[in-house]
């Protein structure tokens, strides 16, 4: 399957987990620390909380997306809380990502006697 490009970003991260990251456009910056789950003091924000908040925010969006192009829309009072997990595979060596979504959409009763 090919990909139309029509936005394309950078970021580069140095020190790891207690480095920084950045984006080439200087836009975003952000001081890393690992969380005390991996030894770390936990002051600073950690790759999982930005792919946390990343994921929810593009989710979201391509449902607002989706529901442009339907019957149903998607209210701008919606959101979606994305959590993730990091730690061992169970089936071998390395680490493993687990993502759950939550999403709340809530839709005033006027607009659902008129979807009836």
């Amino acid at each position: 399957m090919s990909t139309k490009v029509v936005y394309t970003t950078s970021a580069v991260a140095s020190g790891g987990r207690d480095g920084r990251a950045a984006t080439t456009d200087g836009s975003f910056e952000v001081k890393l620390a690992r969380p005390k789950e991996f030894g770390g003091n936990g002051t600073r924000n950690n790759p999982e909380q930005l792919f946390a908040a990343g994921y929810a925010a593009c989710f979201l969006s391509s449902l607002q997306l989706v529901s442009a192009q339907g019957a149903v829309k998607v209210p701008s009072s919606a959101t979606v809380k994305a959590t993730v997990g990091i730690g061992s595979r169970s089936d071998g060596p390395g680490f493993g990502l687990e993502v759950a979504l939550e999403i709340a959409i809530q839709a005033s009763l006027g607009a659902m006697r008129r979807r009836s």
